[in-house]
């Protein structure tokens, strides 16, 4: 009797596991472009050996970084970095509604919309 009540809650979990993991995919959306913002040493060099766009508290609009080139002094942390052709934005959180999160995207004329 108890191993028939096991059996029907496991069924149950695994059904259940089946119908919330699309819907749970969905949600989530396609995978974001990694940042890059490890690339940004601290003495605020680019230490990647790819070149990369930076947003920075202090410098109005983006930086373009090439390999050891370093930052303006006007640049302040906290940085956000993304390696060409994408752009550091804001994005909407994943789980949390009205909440945003520093990311990467591909900007307007190359993500087709």
């Amino acid at each position: 009797m108890r191993l028939m009540r096991k059996l029907k809650w496991s069924a149950a979990a695994l059904i259940g596991a089946a119908v919330l993991l699309p819907v749970a995919r969905d949600r989530l959306g396609p995978e974001r472009p990694p940042d890059a913002d490890h690339c940004i040493s601290d003495l605020r060099t680019n230490q990647c050996d790819a070149d990369i766009v930076v947003q920075a508290v202090g410098v109005p609009g983006r930086i373009w970084l090439a390999p050891g080139r370093s930052l303006p002094r006007a640049a302040q942390p906290p940085y956000h970095a993304c390696e060409i052709p994408n752009l550091p934005a804001q994005l909407p959180h994943r789980l949390i509604p009205g909440a945003t999160v520093w990311g990467c995207e591909l900007p307007p004329r190359l993500r087709g919309n």
